[in-house]
């Protein structure tokens, strides 16, 4: 009790004598559940959630429970998980359940209301004293709910018991939000291997395309060079020119790769883009083989735009 903060009013004092040794149990093993998640982060908020739904289960004696966990109201992020005294997954959860375990999260409040004995929820009859509900609150905002539920026959839940699994619920979404945030933090661990990859690989790039440059350099002054001492043989021409138009094509090459290792910009142009497409024919005819025929219907209104050069 001075631990959790629990109340000794006069209304449950009777009920502490048969349980005293029970709720202690119950909030060291929710503890245990926090510290079980930081010593082995490798659980993940559906793992989580089970371990701590089964303890409950287990500790106040209830048949089947469930859990909504969603951090973000308006997030997309929604984990609802049900499970029985057994440890099977509880699967076959009705809709009105769903819909009023979100009643209760944006509510904030317990249910049942202490004022209220209603024993029906969204029409659906229900024992108010074998079923309990409680938000899942992170600080003062309602991440979501979690309930209990005894069969036909069973001890109904004592106000000890409901006021424990009030003090829960306040532990519970910290172990849940602890464990999105590990998922979170191993995202982003993958990211940063991915951007560190792809910073090597710029890097290597870069490298090349210098290398690339100096050939290109080496082979364009052989080209000026045999055209010198060739005069005018119209043969030679034809192929010098062959082999510039081909080094030309070998530095756009280049300049894309020192533009994909940010180690240059691309020069900004404007270009027709039904001219650029039309260049792209031939090479989109190769790749589609020979029996298919490449047709471009393009649009004559399209105007003129501005984009890097390296881009083709």
């Amino acid at each position: 009790r001075e631990e959790f903060g629990l109340s000794s009013s006069a209304h449950d004092s009777t009920s502490l004598r048969p349980s005293t040794h029970r709720a202690p149990n119950a909030s060291e093993r929710q503890l245990a559940g926090v510290l079980r998640l930081l010593h082995a982060p490798e659980l993940r908020p559906e793992q989580q959630a089970a371990t701590m739904l089964d303890d409950l289960l287990r500790e106040l004696d209830a048949d089947r429970g469930l859990i909504l966990f969603r951090p973000e109201a308006s997030a997309g992020s929604r984990l609802l998980l049900g499970r029985d005294r057994r440890g099977d997954e509880w699967s076959d959860v009705e809709t009105w359940r769903q819909e009023w375990l979100e009643s209760v999260r944006e509510s904030g409040r317990p249910w049942p209301p202490e004022e209220d004995g209603s024993s029906h929820i969204f029409g659906q009859p229900v024992d108010p004293k074998r079923l309990l509900a409680a938000p899942l609150l992170l600080g003062e905002r309602s991440a979501g709910a979690i309930c209990l539920e005894r069969g036909v026959g069973a001890p109904a839940f004592t106000a000890e018991e409901r006021e424990l699994l009030i003090v829960l619920s306040r532990q519970m979404p910290v172990s849940l939000e602890i464990a999105e945030l590990f998922v979170e933090r191993d995202r982003l661990h993958a990211s940063l291997r991915q951007a560190q990859k792809m910073e090597t690989v710029g890097q290597i790039a870069g490298g090349i395309a210098h290398d690339f440059s100096h050939m290109l350099s080496a082979i364009q002054s052989s080209l000026h060079a045999i055209r010198d001492r060739s005069g005018r043989d119209p043969g030679i021409d034809t192929e010098t020119e062959a082999i510039e138009e081909v080094t030309k094509h070998a530095g756009r090459l280049m300049r894309q790769l020192l533009t994909y290792a940010r180690q240059q910009g691309g020069e900004q142009t404007r270009f027709t883009v039904n001219d650029r497409i039309g260049r792209l024919k031939p090479m989109l005819q190769r790749l589609a083989g020979e029996r298919v025929t490449v047709i471009l219907k393009l649009d004559p209104e399209v105007g003129v735009v501005t984009l890097g050069e390296s881009a083709f």
